[in-house]
């Protein structure tokens, strides 16, 4: 077994993230959070924590035949959507992959199908960095089947640059937040024929480092850094599924910390990538708290909202390192990403807290330093 992170490994990532924060003094509490998530859940989150973690898990939660069940993946050619895909195919289940690249979908589904046995695999061609195609693609969705039982949001994006799509948007904004919410609020009809509805969002625990901003990060801080943009956006991702509970008890919503998974956005950050090449977890180790939420019965036993680490909720705030939140910012997060669809589909209904958003709100206003990575 790989020991625990040692002495060493503290020290050299703390070192790092506090030479980072020497580059930008005038954040100092920024940088004080990273440091106290590298010693405070770091470990967690590495393979070591996900050994310890196991022990406890039962093994026959994920013995379950689905056959009959429908489920969506989106990001299914990325290292955790493919391993979702292919672990529900070996169990019976209609999977619906959602895909950037078709021509990629298609040799992942022509592995999947002879290792599972399956054939009832189904590839969609779908940008979700484009708001038009996300509506494009529900609508059809809606119009050809009636129930969906499980939509699990595995695409995730991280850019080093900001690159406007063709609708003039962040496109790491709206895979890893707008296409949560509005994929959801849009197949909320086909889920609810589901005897027990899911939807899971994987997200990061890096998320727990940033505060909760409702719109986009780059907009608040008037530039683009694209590390804390990416924490921001998985916390607004967090905060999405809570909020959804919420809305819709009917359907059980989660938020899921697949840990430190070595994947393409692990390795653009290649030297703590090298560093922890060794205590990094397999895409089976990553996804499995995703699995055993999308078909173990005992994956509905803690209240819909919560974010997981390891078959059980976790902290949503780092400890002693909380920002200081609006009260309203999730509601006027949700009012955001609906006058945002609205801009497009005025016609198109998400879900309405009817609150306005504060012009005088007060957010931290962190302005932290700062390659494209798309897993779909």
């Amino acid at each position: 077994m790989i020991g625990p992170l040692d002495k060493g490994d503290v020290t050299v990532l703390s070192v790092l993230a506090a030479a980072y924060a020497i580059t930008c003094v005038f954040d100092v509490f920024y940088y004080w959070r990273i440091i106290l998530y590298l010693l405070t859940k770091s470990q967690e989150s590495l393979l070591d924590g996900y050994l310890d973690n196991q022990k406890y898990f039962e093994a026959s939660d994920l013995d379950v035949d689905v056959t009959g069940k429908i489920f969506m993946i989106t990001g299914a050619t990325g290292t955790l959507g493919s391993y979702l895909s292919l672990e529900l195919a070996k169990r019976g289940g209609t999977v619906h992959m959602v895909c950037r690249n078709d021509t990629l979908c298609q040799t992942v589904k022509h592995e999947i199908v002879p290792e599972s046995g399956n054939d009832d695999i189904h590839c969609h061609s779908v940008d979700l960095s484009l708001i038009s195609n996300i509506h494009d693609f529900a609508s059809g969705f809606l119009s050809q089947h009636r129930k969906l039982d499980v939509l699990v949001h595995a695409a995730s994006a991280y850019n080093p640059n900001r690159n406007l799509t063709s609708e003039d948007l962040d496109p790491d904004f709206i895979v890893n937040v707008m296409s949560n919410y509005m994929l959801t609020t849009q197949l909320l009809p086909v889920l609810k024929y589901s005897a027990q509805p899911r939807v899971i969002m994987i997200s990061s625990g890096t998320g727990v480092i940033h505060n909760l901003m409702w719109r986009p990060p780059d907009l608040e801080y008037g530039k683009y850094y694209h590390e804390s943009t990416f924490f921001a956006q998985k916390r607004q991702q967090i905060e999405i599924a809570s909020l959804m509970a919420n809305m819709t008890p009917s359907v059980h919503y989660s938020s899921v910390d697949p840990g430190w998974v070595d994947s393409p956005i692990t390795r653009q950050f290649p030297v703590i990538h090298y560093l922890l090449r060794n205590r990094l977890r397999t895409a089976r180790e990553g996804a499995d708290t995703a699995l055993w939420i999308a078909i173990a019965e005992m994956g509905l036993y803690y209240e819909s909202g919560a974010f997981y680490l390891d078959r059980k909720p976790a902290g949503k705030h780092l400890p002693r390192g909380r920002y200081r939140e609006s009260p309203t910012a999730g509601k006027a997060l949700i009012t955001y990403l609906n006058n945002l669809t609205a801009e497009w589909y005025p016609d198109t209904v998400l879900m309405d807290f009817n609150d306005e958003i504060p012009d005088d709100e007060i957010y931290s206003t962190d302005e932290p330093a700062q390659s494209s990575t798309v897993a779909s």
